[in-house]
């Protein structure tokens, strides 16, 4: 992807939020069901859809081919929006990760240019794994599209042999209202607030933190977030212990 296209793509991003972000100003939940409320993606056909699943593999890596990102995909897109500076992304682990076998998180902003770029090793069961960009990386610049890649290297001498999948992730700018209003909130009238403007990584990882502690308030809204962007198939998943860079 050259740098040219996905600067165009930025320009398109930037129009997207500037016009939608009236409608997100001010959230309403209406009753206690968590709500989605996704945002249009770029229209850009020039913009990079990204890949939210491993797909076909050859040779070792095979057995790690439904590695999957837990994003939505608007219009084919593998795209979601975060308030925060350092997000955490979600994935799914179907095969469990050994130290001989490498992964690698990539994030990148328009001009190719890394924010932060982490290659390790884990002894991590199958299930729902977080990689959580760390304080200590630049921060992410509102309105403004983010790359990234996470990829799995089974066999460090066939590169060619890796598991990946890749997205976007984008700062949206919140207003005065919305900052009032989720630092206000408890954490699951947060989760439902984060998704009710369209801030799908907040959400997300706001329900998993609650699932780990009080399972019976957060299972239903987890379970009913990931259903409506197409996830149910892995929802039921465990949290699985990783990832620790090196």
């Amino acid at each position: 992807m050259s740098t040219n296209r996905f600067q165009r793509w930025a320009i398109a991003c930037l129009s997207v939020i500037a016009i939608t972000q009236p409608v997100w100003a001010n959230p309403v939940v209406t009753d206690s069901r968590i709500i989605f409320n996704a945002p249009p993606p770029p229209t850009d056909q020039g913009a990079p859809r990204g890949r939210s699943q491993g797909g076909a593999s050859r040779g070792s890596c095979e057995q790690y081919q439904e590695l999957t990102a837990l994003v939505p995909t608007p219009e084919g897109r593998v795209w979601g929006l975060t308030a925060s500076e350092h997000p955490t992304l979600w994935f799914y682990l179907p095969s469990a990760l050994t130290a001989d076998v490498a992964i690698e998180f990539v994030l990148q902003d328009a001009t190719d240019q890394e924010l932060y770029r982490t290659q390790f090793t884990s002894d991590t069961q199958p299930g729902l794994i977080r990689l959580a960009v760390p304080d200590t990386a630049p921060a992410m610049e509102p309105d403004k599209p983010y790359f990234w890649t996470l990829a799995i290297y089974c066999n460090p001498a066939r590169p060619s042999e890796s598991v990946f999948v890749q997205g976007t992730v984008q700062r949206l700018r919140l207003t005065p209202n919305q900052q009032r209003q989720f630092a206000a909130a408890a954490p699951l009238e947060r989760s439902r607030l984060y998704a009710a403007s369209g801030l799908w990584y907040d959400s997300l990882t706001m329900l998993a933190d609650l699932r780990a502690t009080d399972p019976a308030q957060a299972e239903t809204a987890w379970l009913e977030l990931l259903r409506q962007v197409g996830l149910e198939a892995v929802a039921e998943q465990p949290i699985a212990p990783c990832c620790t860079p090196q």
